[in-house]
């Protein structure tokens, strides 16, 4: 059963709502009671909001709200500088705002007015906002992704060219030397245009992955002595790259109340719908950060392809469970749900990975095979 936190009193502050956009800034500003005060309309630039707290604010204790976007890094750092305590600022979950996302009165002024109502009665939904190395790791893992999926989209388009000739290309073909000098030798015998198609793809897939391997450097550079980093890297599956992603990602995992909360931030959870004794799970929630799925589930994916060490108890764990849940891929994401716990426990309990605990004794017959 659900159970909601203890009744906590209403914050005993003003409360400055801010509805950032490129260009402009409206915010809103209750008092000590939540009654409105003022509201209003600047420039979205750090110096205008510093005078705009100075002018509205002075003195008082107040909170900041305002909703996760594109301007929300500048936003989160000038309060910063004013407020001196981080707790003070509160950044909105834009999706689960309902009263903004389902209103039938939207506009710039009841957006600020409402993200300010609902962090005077404590029931925004926030999202935890990275600052300093974790920002700058988040934002280079993020490049390095962005430039990987790049680079698999002109690789399916390469593929899916030389399958329309009849001439399929083997997986991983332009990994390989030998393979991709053969592709090479046939560019001649290709039609004019899809011959450039071609040849121009392979320079931008050369290209990127210049790019990758640019900041592949540079996260390990920036990880280097970072002992969080270091710490993940005990579990199957986490290397250098994806444990800057869990971290980058996850934040301080200390924050996380439990292992539990941890696993529904990664989204890895099934959903459930149950009723009358009979218990029914669902699809996973999907809630959490992507981002962080994703690395987990690469993670137990890498265990899936191993032959030995500590990966070998995931993949068979994997293997024994694919059929009564239903599929490969629901067990992987059952077993990075697991990841996530293991993780947790990890940096707040000071565990070590325990494979027994937390895949138990796989069937004999599978260990036999593996």
């Amino acid at each position: 059963m659900k159970r909601l936190p203890d009744p906590v009193q209403k914050i005993n502050a003003w409360v400055l709502g801010l509805d950032l956009h490129k260009k402009i800034t409206v915010w809103v500003l209750l008092d000590r009671r939540g009654h409105f005060v003022d509201q209003g309309q600047i420039p979205s630039r750090p110096g205008a909001l510093r005078a705009l707290y100075k002018k509205v604010i002075g003195r008082k204790t107040a909170h900041v709200v305002f909703e996760a976007g594109g301007s929300s890094s500048w936003a989160f750092d000038t309060c910063a500088d004013l407020l001196e305590d981080t707790s003070r600022i509160h950044v909105a979950h834009s999706k689960l705002v309902k009263a903004i996302a389902n209103s039938t009165q939207k506009n710039d002024f009841n957006d600020a007015w409402w993200l300010a109502h609902l962090t005077f009665e404590q029931r925004l939904p926030e999202v935890w906002w990275p600052r300093g190395k974790y920002r700058e790791l988040r934002t280079a893992c993020r490049e390095r992704e962005a430039y990987v999926n790049e680079r698999t989209r002109i690789v399916k388009r390469i593929h899916a060219h030389m399958r329309q000739i009849g001439a399929p290309l083997p997986k991983g073909a332009l990994k390989n030397g030998s393979e991709r000098e053969a592709l090479r030798a046939r560019l001649p015998q290709l039609s004019p245009v899809l011959r450039l198609a071609i040849e121009q793809e392979l320079a931008h897939y050369d290209m990127l992955t210049q790019y990758i391997q640019v900041w592949e450097k540079e996260i390990e550079r920036m990880v280097a002595d970072w002992d969080d980093v270091a710490l993940l890297m005990e579990l199957p599956g986490i290397r250098t790259t994806l444990a800057a992603v869990i971290t980058a990602e996850s934040g301080p995992i200390r924050r996380f109340r439990n292992q539990k909360a941890y696993g529904r931030y990664s989204g890895a959870v099934p959903t459930e719908h149950s009723s009358a004794g009979q218990v029914r799970f669902g699809k996973i929630s999907r809630e959490g950060n992507p981002h962080l799925r994703w690395a987990l589930t690469q993670a137990v994916s890498a265990c899936m392809r191993t032959k030995r060490g500590k990966g070998v108890a995931v993949r068979n764990w994997v293997l024994a469970r694919e059929k009564r849940m239903g599929g490969r891929k629901k067990a992987i994401t059952a077993a990075a749900r697991k990841f996530a716990e293991a993780i947790w426990r990890l940096h707040q309990l000071g565990e070590s990975f325990d494979l027994e605990r937390m895949f138990g004794r796989v069937p004999c017959e599978l260990r036999r095979s593996a």
